[in-house]
């Protein structure tokens, strides 16, 4: 009888803990989607650093959100705090330059690439910004090297030349270990899943290669309509691909078929100094996209095709990006970096 009491009294027991779980009733609820227009229209500049001496070059995230680097023509690589906010370590290249900056898979360490076309012993770098040593140099490009996409599934990486080839690396060996001949300057990106990446030039084509198999070709061309393209990204999902031109025009293409789905332009695009490059930025949930332009910086939203917002800077931000864990983003203004977040509820 005592044993049976004893059962008893611990099934309670047990019974009692499940119940008394605060946390349980959350389970079954899905987390609200942050983004909306609302919360949009509400960014503003928490944030400006003026560590740069000159125009700034390149801006990118680290994947666990944590950091930011820039790159300027001041040969400066300046690596910025996300959570702080404050600057947090600096690098000079005086000997190579610095145009293209990419995060690693690891948070302190990057690539970037030398802005000089004779520098090809020494075109790209891997880069440790911890101690501020260079782990190694990859050497084979012939032309300054104008683009840079980590896969986003191992230690392998693309760059694109203006020696008109795209090379394939590997972090562990200074040597490409293959190489594609393009007729212009390659435009480059990979998707998501790191499974294909697609190289686009000014020429009338969209060409989509499966990483495993790429040495055998293209599994699918697209023809488009020629234009001087200079960033290529696909969308969250996979089922677009964004090609921005040298004037601020935004296309979105099926990454299917190839059929324009949509097309952006910025007030005042005919305007634009067609020399000029500006480098836009999907929002991590696919929900909007943000490009600049010389009237300001504009929001779209992906669903209606309309401007969400356009905040007016004192100088056109050539690069922004989103964090891909925080929510936030940043924008680059001559050689002025500013961090956007958005209104407290109690502004």
């Amino acid at each position: 009888a005592w044993r049976r009491r004893t059962d008893s009294n611990s099934e309670k027991m047990r019974s009692s803990k499940k119940r008394a779980n605060p946390f349980a009733r959350f389970k079954k609820k899905k987390r609200p989607n942050l983004l909306n227009g609302q919360m949009m229209k509400g960014f503003k500049i928490s944030k400006e650093h003026l560590e740069h001496k000159d125009h700034i070059n390149s801006l990118a995230f680290s994947n666990d959100g944590q950091y930011c680097v820039t790159s300027g023509f001041d040969d400066m690589i300046n690596l910025y705090d996300c959570v702080s906010g404050r600057h947090s370590n600096a690098v000079v290249c005086r000997r190579n330059g610095v145009s293209v900056v990419k995060f690693t898979h690891h948070s302190k360490a990057i690539l970037c690439a030398s802005k000089y076309s004779g520098a090809s012993e020494e075109s790209i770098c891997y880069l440790s910004l911890h101690d501020r040593r260079y782990l190694r140099y990859f050497k084979g490009h012939t032309q300054r090297v104008v683009q840079l996409d980590m896969c986003p599934v191992d230690d392998s990486f693309i760059s694109g030349a203006l020696d008109n080839t795209v090379r394939f690396w590997d972090l562990r060996s200074s040597k490409a270990h293959a190489f594609l001949k393009c007729y212009d300057t390659p435009i480059l990106s990979y998707d998501r899943e790191g499974m294909i990446f697609a190289i686009c030039t000014a020429k009338e084509h969209i060409k989509l290669y499966d990483v495993r198999t790429y040495k055998k070709g293209p599994f699918t061309t697209f023809k488009v309509h020629p234009d001087k393209w200079s960033n290529a990204q696909f969308t969250p999902d996979g089922e677009r691909l964004l090609l921005s031109t040298t004037y601020g025009k935004l296309k979105f293409f099926n990454s299917f078929d190839g059929t324009l789905v949509m097309e952006l332009n910025p007030k005042g695009g005919s305007k634009l100094n067609r020399t000029q490059i500006f480098e836009p930025s999907i929002s991590p949930d696919g929900k909007y996209v943000l490009c600049g332009s010389e009237s300001g910086l504009h929001c779209w939203d992906l669903k209606t095709e309309e401007v969400a917002k356009t905040w007016k800077m004192r100088s056109p931000p050539h690069f922004v990006g989103w964090n891909p864990r925080r929510l936030m983003f940043a924008s680059a203004s001559e050689s002025r970096l500013n961090f956007w977040l958005p209104k407290a509820d109690n502004d």
